[in-house]
């Protein structure tokens, strides 16, 4: 993974101009993390890489001026959830909603300038097969942070047996991870700037410090994940500033985990 995410990395041009395009993203990503899981049941990787597939399709040039404020983004948010359930989830017990379902459910992503869509099977293949050119159907080596969710977490001592994530029960420390880690989806800087592994090092590091498990960066820690404390530094600040930034302060913060049952 770690080579693939170096030569696979995601790359906005002129970022600091982008802003219609960060505020449209913010909205999609809080409705992949907040509305969809919610409502339907989907293994955390797939969200995941529905964020990738959608990250990957807004940073191509010739698809900002068409997508961004027109009601499309939200077809293409949809096939980027429906590709990547393909992609990742071999649960056939898991069924899709149908496109009337789906607008339900859309219909919790407000935009700017999107009027209603419409939606049907026809439509929603065709958004498909265009997302999947549009990522040369390169769908399966571009590895997102959750990737490293195992690994980093196992040897971050922050839950046991986490290659069974998706069957164990939640806990603590599990929540915990989960919720910083979807906090730092929600900032397109940090995803640009920083490897997915370094943003997967990071959110281990900030839960480590939330729980108070000294020290906040172990030797095992450096040695399995690859990472010194100095080379994370700049993106746990980062991330530290992202959930400033949409959850006001370490106090609000707070507030959140004890709405969660997180708090110490």
């Amino acid at each position: 993974y770690y080579d693939l995410e170096v030569d696979n990395r995601i790359r906005f041009k002129d970022l600091d101009h982008l802003d219609s395009v960060k505020q449209n993203r913010f909205k999609i990503i809080d409705w992949l993390v907040n509305y969809v899981p919610a409502k339907i049941s989907l293994l955390p990787e797939t969200i995941y890489l529905a964020i990738n597939f959608l990250d990957r399709y807004l940073s191509t040039a010739k698809n900002r001026s068409k997508y961004y404020y027109d009601k499309e983004l939200r077809l293409m948010a949809l096939c980027a959830l429906t590709l990547a359930k393909k992609v990742s989830d071999d649960d056939t017990d898991i069924v899709l909603p149908t496109p009337k379902e789906w607008l339900s459910l859309l219909s919790d992503l407000k935009l700017d300038n999107i009027k209603e869509m419409e939606l049907d099977d026809k439509k929603l293949m065709s958004g498909e097969l265009h997302l999947m050119k549009v990522l040369n159907f390169e769908l399966t080596n571009y590895p997102t942070a959750y990737h490293f969710f195992a690994r980093f977490s196992h040897v971050g001592e922050l839950f046991d047996n986490p290659y069974q994530s998706s069957k164990i029960k939640s806990t603590v420390e599990y929540d915990l991870i989960h919720y910083i880690l979807e906090l730092s989806q929600l900032n397109l800087e940090l995803i640009c700037n920083y490897l997915p592994s370094q943003i997967m090092a990071a959110v281990i590091y900030v839960c480590r410090l939330i729980l108070g498990k000294k020290p906040f960066w172990t030797h095992d820690l450096a040695y399995y994940t690859n990472y010194h404390i100095s080379e994370i530094t700049d993106c746990i600040n980062d991330l530290t500033d992202t959930i400033d930034m949409y959850k006001g302060s370490w106090r609000t913060l707070k507030k959140e985990l004890k709405r969660y049952r997180l708090i110490f």
